[in-house]
């Protein structure tokens, strides 16, 4: 008690910045290190960030205690203040990083950390960690118009293109099942077959969704996108058929219809699903 009396005193008579911040690190030393009292540790350390904001040993050392000690409320507030001293959006965005870390982590509090994470983008488009944390908290939360904005978020600065489909194909499958919006859907599946052409997905989902709202002539075009992209003759004479029964089925265009029936005979001969349905429209 000698000694803090000595530093107390040595505080007051302090004439400059300088030696006033040696005494109350001198102080936290003595509490933290010798004497584990880590809430007085605290409060020197914190006397410290009054005297300079932004002294890094005294905030890595308050960050350290207030993690040991739980102390959750404390370390946001010290966060706060690191982000309202920051020097660049980096700065920032790391600050608002942490607090968001411990909302979600430690707070368990939901709404303030998809709030800390959305002002993180704001300071840093484009961030990963932010991306993706709001991604997973907001499909928990059930709010999926946010999720569809956040992957467009996500579609913004992402380059790599087998990662940009899988975004798409995200964004269709969450507009088509979870908002029942084939409006939506139809647009994020159409905007993968302009990144990959014939991508089996999204050709196989714009077909349910077309077929699901009756808009035949949207088939039609969806299933010759399929056929320029299908490799093998199997796989066109299959599309020929599939083509032919909306053409005679939906849409009445008969000689069209027999057209891409005899198509996909000469594709595949041994095809039993063209012979057998090629048969049938001539029964009628």
């Amino acid at each position: 008690d000698s000694l803090l009396d000595v530093y107390e005193r040595a505080y007051n008579a302090a004439k400059n910045d300088e030696d006033r911040l040696r005494m109350p690190k001198n102080h936290a030393i003595l509490h933290g290190d010798f004497r584990n009292d880590l809430r007085s540790a605290a409060d020197a350390w914190n006397r410290v960030l009054r005297l300079k904001a932004d002294e890094v040993e005294a905030f890595d050392s308050l960050v350290k205690i207030y993690n040991q000690q739980g102390e959750w409320d404390d370390l946001i507030k010290l966060y706060e203040l690191r982000y309202e001293t920051a020097n660049d959006a980096t700065e920032r965005a790391n600050a608002l990083t942490s607090m968001a870390d411990i909302y979600r982590t430690k707070l368990d509090d939901v709404d303030n950390a998809i709030s800390m994470y959305e002002r993180v983008l704001l300071e840093r488009r484009g961030d990963k960690v932010a991306l993706d944390a709001l991604d997973e908290l907001l499909s928990q939360q059930g709010q999926w118009e946010q999720v569809i904005e956040n992957l467009e978020k996500k579609l913004e600065t992402e380059t790599d293109t087998a990662t940009r489909v899988d975004l798409l194909c995200r964004q269709g499958l969450v507009a088509a099942n979870e908002l029942d919006d084939n409006y939506r859907a139809s647009a994020s599946y159409t905007r993968v077959l302009k990144e990959v052409p014939g991508n089996e997905t999204a050709v196989e989902e714009l077909l349910r969704i077309y077929r699901s709202d009756e808009r035949w002539d949207k088939v039609v075009e969806t299933l010759n996108h399929k056929l320029v992209h299908s490799i093998s003759r199997i796989e066109q004479a299959a599309v020929h058929v599939d083509l032919a029964e909306v053409m005679s089925d939906k849409l009445g265009q008969e000689e069209a219809a027999l057209t891409h029936f005899e198509e996909a005979e000469r594709a595949d001969p041994e095809s039993r699903r063209a012979l057998q349905v090629l048969a049938d429209h001539y029964m009628r």
